[in-house]
């Protein structure tokens, strides 16, 4: 129940590839279950960031919650058909779960700024680029 932090840097090194090496960093906080954190990828070629907030177990439900927005800028712009192109968009994520009778629960809601045709950019956080609700639940046999 006391307030704790955490900062970062990760370097990724990719001696296969030319100009591929880069470093991330991150920075969070943590208070009573609850964490707030976010994050900055530096690549070649674009900018990355995310926002984190893990909530914990809300009462009085015991619902866990956790929230994500990404951000991600493109050094270059990506040109698309009719002289449209995108050099930034974001995408986001709401999980909620809480156990049940033994059975973990978890409902999740993605989603991104890209539709149609702009999907072919996206390379974000979540599974895909249009939104996507899914529900999952799952009991361990053992």
């Amino acid at each position: 129940d006391s307030l704790g932090y955490e900062l970062g840097l990760i370097h990724y090194d990719f001696p296969e590839l030319e100009d591929r090496d880069h470093d991330g960093y991150y920075a969070g906080l943590n208070f009573a279950g609850s964490r707030l954190g976010m994050a900055l990828n530096a690549a070649s070629g674009r900018t990355d960031s995310t926002l984190f907030l893990d909530l914990g177990s809300v009462t009085p439900f015991g619902v866990g919650v956790k929230v994500k927005y990404g951000s991600y800028a493109l050094e270059n712009p990506h040109y698309l058909p009719g002289n449209r192109s995108i050099e930034m968009f974001n995408d986001w994520s709401l999980n909620i779960s809480r156990p049940w009778l033994g059975i973990q629960l978890d409902l999740s809601y993605t989603g991104s700024s890209l539709t149609g045709a702009e999907c072919e950019v996206y390379s974000g956080q979540n599974a895909r680029c249009d939104a996507l609700v899914m529900f999952r639940a799952e009991r361990q046999l053992y």
